[in-house]
């Protein structure tokens, strides 16, 4: 697929989807911008450290976001809960990927975003501040997706929160409520250039992933099925390493209304207990 290709099976996936754009309200404030450069682009972030200064370092989470239209700033709003949790203790980062404001470059579907963010990891670690041995990625749908193929890039990562993450895009690709140009367009186009679905997929990374994972999925998520989330979780227990799965009741795809309230305390204790 030629880049003008891309651009257009783009073009289709976001006037398919621009119901979707999200409210902007702009960045959560007290946060700090900082830009952090990874191969052709720079990454645009915002940082906070919400609780008061100590001389023992703080473990340190990295925010990412999911799939949104292409002008719409998707970072956003992971800053408010970048916020929220450091002040419980972290030292937070929200981070924009690849593809969309304010770091800009094209969306690849899981291609180069985790050298991306394994960049954004080497970052932190040599922040004041950052204990370099407690470093953790939460994410959202795709930003689930890169923040799984980060942690079996980058050993550094010790945590990884992955929401309903894309694991399979074959298995997206047959298994998915996105209409038939999307399909073709994004799943079968955009995340087939250059580089191939499996390679772009989490679940045949299992065996590299050395960092804990906790999977959250709702089972009446249409859009990126649980079965994403099953068999990456079997993947990694087959592979010895440390995994759970909470199954959302009801859940749908997108972490808020009554379903999935309670969410983020268990993904808090979570983290706690295990970062």
């Amino acid at each position: 697929m030629k880049p003008l290709s891309i651009k257009f099976a783009l073009a289709i996936f976001i006037l398919t989807f621009s119901s979707l754009a999200l409210c902007q309200n702009g960045d959560a404030p007290g946060g700090t911008k900082v830009s952090i450069k990874s191969q052709d682009i720079d990454i645009y972030g915002v940082l906070y450290d919400e609780t008061p200064k100590t001389t023992t370092k703080k473990p340190a989470l990295i925010f990412l976001h999911g799939w949104a239209p292409q002008n719409v700033r998707a970072g956003e709003r992971d800053t408010y809960a970048a916020k929220k949790f450091s002040k419980a203790g972290y030292i937070s980062l929200a981070v924009t990927m690849r593809g969309w404001p304010d770091t800009g470059g094209y969306n690849l579907c899981g291609w180069k975003q985790p050298q991306d963010i394994s960049r954004v990891v080497d970052w932190l670690k040599k922040r004041d501040g950052v204990d370099p041995s407690r470093i953790g990625i939460v994410g959202h749908s795709q930003g689930g997706q890169v923040a799984l193929l980060t942690a079996a890039l980058n050993q550094s990562v010790k945590s990884v929160v992955a929401y309903y993450p894309v694991t399979d895009i074959a298995l997206w690709a047959k298994q998915t409520d996105l209409p038939q140009d999307a399909i073709a367009g994004y799943i079968n186009g955009v995340c087939a250039y250059e580089v191939s679905q499996e390679a772009r997929s989490p679940l045949y990374r299992a065996n590299d992933i050395s960092a804990n994972v906790l999977l959250l999925h709702g089972d009446n998520d249409k859009r990126v099925p649980i079965k994403h989330s099953q068999l990456m979780f079997d993947a990694l227990v087959k592979a010895g390493k440390q995994a759970s799965l909470h199954t959302v009741k009801n859940g749908h795809h997108g972490a808020y209304g009554k379903d999935w309230e309670g969410s983020q305390q268990r993904v808090m204790t979570h983290l706690k207990n295990h970062l």
